[in-house]
């Protein structure tokens, strides 16, 4: 069969009967047509034509998770895997590990997703530094809190908790039990929202906290998640929590503001806690931090493995990274940047 795609060659649709036609369609009457698509030939042609002709020239603005939310589509991943990853594609070079044998019942997690999914993201996140900090014995800091702990009463005068003491208590973990201070760490992740653009309701945070009352389940959490941070940290020589990587990079023209959830050794590790994972998503976001990574000067940390901690499956993702080489995330980098040429692909020449 010919592979020679041109606005003549026929296509299946019931609508559009050449490439012409569909290239000539409103842009996401082509998207929905291409997504249905099975793989061939005229799919590729399309995923290219899309990208170059719609979808790169749609500015990429904000941090890295917001860049990524713009070019977060199958087509997009098609073309940036072909492209951009010379043929690569991480999300066929993976291994799942079940952390079940780690884990005992517990609904807590379930429960505080019900009143609000995202801070409960955020708060697991807190948490499962605190204990790192706690196995590890070393200072939790975070750069958010520092940030807001002292003027925070002074823009929301009506937000009813004390940040710098909870934090305070975080920075003397060689003092308390986690179960005594967990209130404390989710307090602390409040600061989290605020850096966004302010705190939540009174009646949400309530809510919550009310739950974290309940000693039992919250024993069986900090288990759980002990459990999980002994398993993955174990051995690991250099453990960095939630380090900033955006800045001026020198080999692109804007600043990505980002921050990554853990470095270990040469493991990037994201975590996650939502219903359903976007892996998509999930591995183009853990690309443009391996990308920061790699390009900037404070790092010296060779990045191998992507990681996804599912705290909803208690699963593993580990994606290999090693055939990603510097020519791709250097092209990656310039993507998220709005530097992209699809005619001049960069080849970096070791």
């Amino acid at each position: 069969m010919c592979s020679y795609i041109d606005d003549n060659t026929k296509i299946t649709s019931t609508k559009y009967h050449t490439v012409g036609e569909l290239k000539n369609a409103p842009i996401p009457n082509i998207i929905r047509t291409v997504s249905r698509m099975s793989d061939s030939h005229v799919r590729s042609h399309m995923d290219k034509w899309l990208f170059e002709n719609h979808y790169i020239k749609q500015r990429l603005m904000g941090n890295l998770t917001n860049r990524v939310k713009q070019i977060n589509s199958k087509i997009c991943y098609r073309y940036i895997v072909q492209k951009i990853f010379g043929g690569y594609d991480p999300l066929s070079d993976y291994i799942i590990e079940d952390l079940g044998q780690l884990i005992q019942r517990t609904d807590i997690i379930h429960s505080l997703r019900v009143i609000n999914p995202s801070l409960t993201g955020i708060f697991l996140d807190y948490l499962i530094r605190v204990i790192i900090c706690q196995i590890r014995h070393v200072l939790f800091t975070d750069t958010r809190t520092e940030n807001i702990e002292y003027s925070v009463s002074i823009m929301y005068p009506d937000f009813a908790y004390d940040i710098s003491d909870s934090y305070q208590k975080l920075q003397d973990l060689e003092q308390y039990h986690i179960i005594d201070i967990i209130k404390n760490v989710f307090i602390v992740s409040i600061s989290h929202s605020i850096a966004f653009g302010g705190p939540p309701q009174q009646e949400t945070i309530e809510s919550m906290l009310s739950l974290l009352e309940d000693n039992i389940e919250c024993q069986v959490l900090i288990q759980n998640l002990t459990n999980i941070c002994e398993y993955l940290f174990d051995g690991k020589c250099t453990v960095q929590l939630n380090p900033t990587l955006g800045c001026q990079l020198g080999v692109i023209s804007e600043i990505i503001p980002s921050d990554c959830d853990i470095i270990a050794d040469e493991s990037l590790i994201d975590i996650k806690c939502v219903k359903k994972l976007d892996h998509v998503s999930n591995v183009l976001q853990l690309i443009g931090y391996m990308s920061m990574i790699h390009f900037n000067p404070h790092f010296e940390t060779n990045i191998k493995k992507l990681v996804i901690l599912d705290m909803m499956e208690n699963k593993l993702y580990v994606y290999n990274a090693e055939r990603l080489n510097e020519s791709h995330l250097l092209n990656f980098l310039k993507l998220l940047s709005n530097q992209y040429n699809p005619k001049i692909q960069i080849c970096i020449k070791k």
